[in-house]
């Protein structure tokens, strides 16, 4: 019955003009699911049921990419079994330590216990969660950024520094009239970027206002006791700050 079994199977064999079009509807709901990841994670923002919606549909995104890939690799396995398989085992072999951060990544990020502005520390570094890529974490330390593959979090472990309680959103008026150049929306962007007190799963929105170096910020701060702080970051860069009304 066995031997019927591999028989059937390395028989079954698929068209390439099958492939492409499996290829394609792979990718379409990939891309589909991703958009919806996209528009939840703003709403989400906003806390209630659209939250929970975020969470159902964020950990779907999570799992489409490998999914996809692995859908796509099975069908191109069947196009020619006997030697796109042993192109696959190869490519597999290969790429074998690549693909093991990559997986573990999926199921951190599965479990939730990893996101953009989280403070954790592996093993001798400590720093906030600037990036999470598919093989491995970016990570802003006060000795500059660091890049950490997941396995490195398998091998070493690591400690959540801070829990996942946020500040909400907050819009904020900077003036920068002490600046004698004219500064620039990305300028103010990378003063931003050294502020330790921004969740990062929101993306800081900045615009121009009609006068002369004034911005107006919204950000996502990761607890409410961070907004003194805040300000007073903000201040010290030579910038005056006030809560938009």
């Amino acid at each position: 019955m066995e031997l019927d079994h591999l028989h059937i199977l390395g028989s079954i064999e698929i068209s390439w003009a099958r492939w492409i079009f499996t290829s394609l509807l792979v990718f379409g709901i990939y891309w589909v699911v991703r958009i919806a990841d996209n528009i939840f994670k703003k709403a989400s923002l906003l806390g209630g049921l659209s939250a929970q919606i975020y969470q159902v549909i964020h950990k779907a995104f999570v799992m489409a990419e490998p999914l996809s890939l692995l859908i796509i690799l099975a069908s191109f396995i069947f196009i020619n079994p006997v030697v796109h398989g042993i192109m696959a085992l190869i490519l597999l072999l290969i790429s074998y330590q690549i693909l093991k951060s990559y997986f573990s990544g999926k199921v951190l990020q599965i479990k939730g216990e990893l996101f953009v502005g989280q403070k954790i520390k592996v093993h001798q570094t400590e720093g906030f969660i600037q990036k999470i890529g598919r093989t491995n974490l970016t990570l802003q330390t006060k000795q500059g950024v660091e890049y950490l593959s997941y396995m490195q979090l398998f091998d070493h472990g690591y400690t959540q520094m801070q829990g996942e309680k946020i500040g909400g959103l907050q819009a904020l008026i900077i003036n920068c009239e002490n600046v004698e150049q004219k500064l620039t929306i990305t300028d103010i962007k990378d003063k931003l970027w050294q502020s330790p007190y921004l969740d990062w799963s929101f993306d800081p929105e900045v615009s121009i206002t009609n006068i002369h170096n004034q911005f107006e910020i919204k950000v996502l701060l990761r607890e409410k006791n961070h907004l003194e702080d805040f300000k007073n970051l903000i201040n010290a860069w030579g910038y005056s700050c006030r809560l938009k009304n």
